[in-house]
């Protein structure tokens, strides 16, 4: 009989994002073992929470299978990061984390003072891992974008889908977010590994 183990068992991540591309990150690290603490803002959390009321879905307490399926897995904390104890918390929780995600936008993150380059130095092991719709730099870097927008429409896959002069379909919830997600978790795995050899973090986006 093999005796197998998850290969992400003893990794710890905080993740800190919303809806889909970063969340469901942090779900397939979970199921391959990590730890996985999401944490949510309150009163309301992830708006996931709520989406499925749009998809006919039902959101009841223990019975909410959009939100399910981008956060199995994970614990949940809700922080108001705001206040000092909110970010104290937070803070506190990052000391023996491996991997921190974020979808929220650079210039929040920044006003917060929780971007990559003011907490580098307290957190110098630690793998911090951004999802972005437009990118960190330029003009629109901090516009608000989702996977109709970014994915669908700026890079020009919904011209692979369409026959010339047809109406743009509707297309399924999240799959711009979801392909998006695997580069992205891509990018973490290699610097988990990178940190294995070197001992650094690092900062991806």
């Amino acid at each position: 009989m093999y005796k197998t183990e998850l290969p992400m068992k003893g990794l710890k991540v905080i993740e800190l994002a919303t809806v889909v591309a970063a969340p469901i990150t942090g779900r397939i690290l979970a199921e391959f073992g990590a730890e996985v603490i999401k944490i949510e803002s309150p009163p309301y959390g992830d708006s996931a929470r709520t989406i499925g009321l749009s998809h006919s879905l039902p959101i009841d307490e223990g019975n909410n299978p959009l939100f399910d399926q981008l956060n199995t897995g994970k614990r949940f904390v809700a922080l108001n990061l705001k206040t000092e104890e909110g970010m104290e918390a937070f803070l506190k929780l990052l000391e023996d984390a491996d991997v921190f995600i974020t979808n929220v936008r650079m210039k929040s993150l920044v006003k917060m003072g929780i971007n990559y380059d003011s907490i580098k130095d307290r957190f110098p092991e630690l793998i911090y891992a951004h999802f972005s719709g437009l990118g960190i730099d330029g003009d629109e870097a901090n516009k608000p974008c989702f996977d109709q927008t970014a994915f669908w429409t700026r890079s020009g896959a919904l011209t692979e889908v369409l026959a010339r002069g047809s109406v743009p379909p509707s297309m399924s919830f999240g799959f711009g977010d979801i392909v998006s997600s695997s580069s992205f978790l891509n990018g973490i795995l290699m610097a988990i590994y990178a940190r294995n050899n070197s001992g650094e973090g690092t900062f991806i986006s």
